[in-house]
């Protein structure tokens, strides 16, 4: 459902005047006493001074003063302005109705007694006014007009309402903001909370709406709902609307005092709609916060009826930029649930390319109850992103970003159409509780890809529950998106099943060159990953890269290359059209041992090698565990070798286009013959996002979300260097030299039988002395231009005083210019990670330091370099520390530097052992 409609004052309604008035006899300097309901003007004197008369007093006197009631008798009173009350353009001016002797918290009403006419209820146009204690009832126009005032608050007035539970709503909005800016509307208290409801014009509509203004404040307020908040009282359009050029509004907080509730309403709970001018460009709305809101459900938490909003919860559309949704702050996530149709919407529709950009969405729970224990179902998507919408942030690797998007009746996360680039689904939980293992499931597909869209990013994610797949890709033209290190089918352990009903990752109908890689796909009630070409559909589904997964407890296949339910048998046919991914043949495995296993696949081809569990009803095998991988020759032979096999083991083959095979059958290792000494390895790195601009939001304080950026998937790299330490003969790779200091007296340093070994112990006089050995290669003259991947495979058997590390070293020449998408990028399996940077004469800025525990996943961290060196480590480690990561600088202009294996021992604990296998080096 969309509401696009702005409102615009224009000729046809009404104007507010500037009021001239001849100067009367007031009570006393700067107060006026309203002791009549009665609408007549004329002086303000102590035996009869009318609401009316009172502001044209404040007005004639330069304001700075107090409006107060003393209306007889005693108790609420109700004024009835026949025509339009003077707009207040005096300065300070406080108009308080809870000075009404026995009135109470509403102590006047101001009610139209002609609700056909354009007047509203009251109108204020000068600086730091206050209104306070009205209601304002029936008026054929708004209720408040802020009129290009600065500095005013509105607050404890009930707007459509003059009991709390019986609408009587105005006819068009009920709070507008029309011009200037810092105005406050209700507040952090009960007594300044607004209740804003009723209003009866369809499109126009609003509970509140802040057009063309800039730094206004909205928190504590009912819109749409009864008094106590908890049922609904509609208004008959949006409850609250940010429209035109207005930046910098804050609607919400970070505390419960400050939520609003926003659930009644028959269109959206909150929607930021830009103005398309008539030379194509834009009146956006940019950098609003929207924060700790309840969006969709009453102040318990519970959905107030059949729905909270009969249409999306939120929505960003015609050119909304930078905006910020949530964010990363303890309670600045909104809660967004029970609408009857999306929880959310992102849409680029009827406003230019590239028009709806750059919003961030962080830390709500998005069809959940505000615990994120069951489900309040939105009744279409959780959230929804099209129509050319681009670089939008959906969580984040920062502590809080992440979204809970579970339970809605249809898919989790939709993402369709062309133009809609850079989508980041980073860090949520989807289908599951806040907790990680509560199931709650969801209507459709947890993440839904299709129609065009390219260049998604989903990293990180629990996707799980899901009533059919666990991620959709289909369509011709939506490809380039990256499905990377998520558990797909597990709770957050990523041991405990959690399955989707249907397929985990399923790509079909054409869509080509996407990647799934480094996921745990489990528990799908049918396949794992499906790479389908339609029966009778001609447009291919090619080029889709399926690597070193983790899959295990599908009913069906691993990897399954359809139409065709099943292993497809290999026939020579990498080209086949009617079979996804060309039907490439996968490997078959000729031996294997203990530790190394060959046979043949397609010539070219990656081979990765996995430990495997075996399919239902077939000889193939899901991959359990990534192993390693290496490239067939030309003339389709393979051998990886230096590994610690247990059990079966099964393979795919890729070949340079990205095509990614079946599983292949599974083989049991026999004996521990060494087929090969020295593989090389080819592995396919995680993509890596470039760098985008991302929100700033404003006012201040509100949370600045990390720079992030729009995938550029790397699903074929070029190896610029490889080697390994697998060396029977005690020598170093070529190229590196080692060297070692000893600090007690063993042995020193070896490189022997794949072992980089420091095996000296120190003694209890020795406590506290240094030992190492490490291996170092100049860095490459090849290296110095390019954006570089540097892999490594290690293992350590160390104490918590002993640490194993590689570091990249390299020399950044002085007044270098580093852009702000410069920064290493690291994936860890387990262990603590450490950033150290060296100035080496330059400087070194370092926007992350560590150490951080992590047991998964991936953290990118930003440096902005202008001269000197940089160092990546890991450790210091406990146990047995098992490591693949990768570090990627982008446009850094090393002109020198050094690659460096690196393992030191500083206590008198026992001898340790570094096992480092293979340096991978590509572009």
């Amino acid at each position: 459902m969309r509401r696009l409609a702005v409102f615009v004052v224009s000729a046809a309604l009404w104007l507010p005047p500037l009021w001239l008035v001849s100067p009367g006899t007031v009570l006393a300097t700067n107060s006026w006493v309203v002791n009549s309901a009665a609408d007549t003007s004329g002086t303000c004197t102590a035996s009869l001074c009318t609401l009316r008369s009172a502001i044209d007093a404040a007005n004639a006197a330069g304001g700075n003063g107090t409006i107060s009631f003393d209306i007889a008798p005693g108790g609420p009173q109700v004024i009835q302005p026949a025509t339009q009350l003077p707009t207040v353009t005096a300065p300070n001016v406080v108009i308080d109705g809870t000075t009404q002797p026995s009135g109470g918290a509403h102590g006047i009403q101001l009610n139209d007694p002609n609700s056909s006419d354009s007047n509203a209820g009251l109108a204020i146009g000068g600086t730091g006014d206050t209104v306070r204690g009205l209601s304002v009832t029936n008026f054929g126009g708004y209720g408040i007009l802020l009129w290009y005032a600065t500095g005013a608050t509105i607050a404890g007035n009930w707007v459509g309402t003059a009991d709390g539970t019986t609408a009587a709503g105005n006819r068009n909005i009920g709070i507008m903001i029309q011009g200037g800016g810092s105005n406050t509307i209700g507040g952090a208290t009960s007594a300044d909370r607004n209740v804003v409801s009723g209003t009866i014009e369809g499109w126009t509509g609003n509970g509140v709406q802040i057009q063309d203004s800039n730094d206004n404040v909205v928190v504590g307020n009912y819109l749409g709902m009864t008094a106590d908040g908890l049922d609904r009282m509609w208004n008959a359009g949006d409850g609250l609307q940010i429209a035109g050029a207005s930046s910098g509004n804050r609607i919400g907080g970070t505390t419960a005092a400050e939520r609003n509730i926003d659930s009644g309403n028959t269109g959206m709970g909150v929607q930021l709609l830009g103005v398309m001018n008539s030379d194509g460009t834009c009146r956006a709305p940019t950098n609003n916060v929207v924060e700790g809101n309840y969006i969709g459900v009453n102040a318990n938490g519970a959905r107030p009826g059949a729905y909270g909003n009969l249409a999306e919860g939120l929505s960003i559309d015609i050119c909304g930029q930078n905006n910020l949704i949530g964010g990363t702050s303890a309670g600045a996530g909104n809660v967004i649930s029970g609408n009857n149709d999306d929880g959310m919407q992102i849409d680029g529709l009827n406003g230019p390319a590239q028009g709806v950009c750059n919003n961030t969405i962080q830390g709500n729970y998005v069809g959940v109850d505000p615990t994120g224990s069951f489900a309040i179902d939105n009744g279409v998507t959780g959230i929804k992103i099209q129509n050319g919408a681009c670089n939008t942030l959906v969580g984040g690797t920062a502590a809080g970003a992440g979204n809970v998007v579970s339970g809605n009746l249809s898919d989790a996360f939709y993402i369709r159409r062309p133009g809609t680039t850079g989508t980041q689904i980073v860090d949520n939980i989807i289908g599951l509780g806040a907790n990680g293992t509560q199931w709650i499931g969801g209507g459709d597909n947890n993440v839904h890809i299709w129609s065009g869209a390219s260049g998604t990013l989903v990293s990180g994610n629990i996707i799980s529950a899901s009533a059919t797949n666990g991620v959709l890709i289909q369509d011709q033209g939506t490809d380039g998106n990256t499905i990377t290190d998520n558990r797909i089918g597990t709770d957050a352990s990523g041991t405990t099943l959690d399955g989707n009903r249907n397929v985990g990752v399923w790509i079909t109908n054409g869509a080509e060159s996407n990647t799934v890689r480094g996921n745990i796909v489990a528990g799908s009630g049918v396949e794992g990953v499906v790479v389908e070409e339609p029966s009778g559909v001609t447009t291919p589904t090619n080029d889709n890269r399926i690597s070193q997964n983790r899959m295990w407890a599908n009913t069906g296949l691993g990897i399954d290359l359809q139409p065709v339910t099943g292993v497809n048998p290999n026939d020579g046919n990498d080209t086949n059209t009617t079979i996804g991914n060309d039907g490439m043949d996968f490997p078959v495995i000729t031996a294997v041992s203990s530790t190394s296993a060959m046979g043949t696949a397609p010539a070219a081809s990656t081979v990765e090698l996995f430990s495997a569990t075996a399919d239902t009803g077939t000889p193939n095998g899901e991959g359990t565990t990534f192993l390693g991988s290496t490239t067939a020759t030309s003339s389709g032979t393979w051998c990886i070798g230096g590994l610690a096999i247990g059990g079966p083991v099964t393979a795919t083959a890729t070949d340079p286009n990205g095509n990614t095979s079946e599983f292949s059958v599974n083989v049991t290792p026999s004996g521990s013959t060494a087929y090969c000494a020295s593989p090389s390895p080819s592995p396919s790195p995680t993509p890596s996002p470039s760098a985008s601009p991302t929100p700033t939001p404003s006012p201040s304080p509100t949370p600045t979300p990390s720079p992030t950026g729009s995938p550029s998937p790397s699903p074929s790299p070029s190896v610029l260097y490889s080697d390994d330490f697998s060396r029977t003969d005690g020598s170093a790779p070529t190229g590196w030299t080692v060297t070692q200091t000893a600090g007690g007296s063993g042995s020193g340093a070896v490189i022997e039988s794949n072992l980089l070994q420091a095996t000296d112990a120190l003694s209890s006089a020795q406590n506290g002395l240094w030992e190492y050995v490490q291996a170092r290669a100049p860095i490459q003259p090849s290296w110095a231009s390019s954006a570089v991947t540097f892999g490594w495979q290690m293992s350590t058997s160390a104490t918590s005083s002993q640490v194993a590390s590689l570091m990249l070293l390299p020399t950044i020449p002085s007044g270098n210019a580093v852009s702000a998408s410069d920064y290493l990028r690291v994936r860890v399996s387990a262990g603590t990670l450490s950033l150290v940077t060296r100035s080496g004469g330059g400087t070194v800025t370092t926007l992350w330091s560590g150490p951080e525990t992590m047991t998964s996943g991936l953290r990118q961290f930003q440096l902005q370099v202008s001269a000197g060196m940089v160092s990546l480590w890991e450790g210091p480690v406990g146990g047995t520390l098992s490591l693949r990561a990768s570090a990627l600088s982008d446009g850094l202009a090393w002109t020198s530097g050094y690659l460096y294996l690196h393992a030191h021992n500083d206590s008198s604990a026992s001898a340790f052992v570094v096992d480092y296998d293979t340096v991978v080096v590509s572009q």
